[in-house]
């Protein structure tokens, strides 16, 4: 990966001195630690999208291909794939999304068959938890990202 900040000839919308040499440097730590934070709330989307897939595809072996619960299933799923092509664009959206559908179908389950609420509870747990990472990450990606730019350094998506 080729890092601009220590290539020769670049120009700074500021002075170049010390202090702003280490204030560039801790920025784009900054910055690329929480890309990676997104990353994985984006893999976590998708890690979601296979779970449900996996466990609706079971429901409606059970069911005989239910049209309802086919249905159902079918939207759900079409959601949640949805909320993971938009976060490739806008991760703030499709993470509030995702975290939103899998508390929702959590609630939903647990007022149709309570005992239900525990199948599954570690890896929605995690992927909850990825989720949210991913949104609170955003916030301050964003932010990083604006002030490297005013800066005068070009960052990469």
């Amino acid at each position: 990966m080729e890092d601009k900040i220590l290539d020769e000839g670049i120009q700074f919308n500021v002075a170049a001195t010390e202090e702003n040499a280490r204030k560039i440097i801790n920025l784009k730590t900054a910055y690329y630690e929480l890309a990676k934070k997104i990353r994985h709330a984006k893999f976590a989307l998708y890690g979601l999208v296979a779970f449900f897939s996996f466990s609706m595809l079971v429901e409606c072996v059970q069911y005989d291909f239910d049209p309802l619960i086919t249905g159902i299933n079918g939207s759900i799923i079409a959601i949640l794939v949805a909320s993971a092509v938009i976060a490739q664009k806008r991760p703030k959206i499709g993470f509030i999304i995702g975290t939103t559908l899998i508390l929702l179908t959590t609630i939903l389950t647990f007022f149709g068959e309570p005992i239900d609420i525990f199948k599954g509870l570690l890896w929605k747990c995690i992927i909850i938890y990825y989720l949210i990472v991913g949104i609170s990450a955003y916030y301050e990606y964003a932010s990083t990202k604006n002030q490297l730019l005013n800066l005068g350094v070009e960052v990469n998506d």
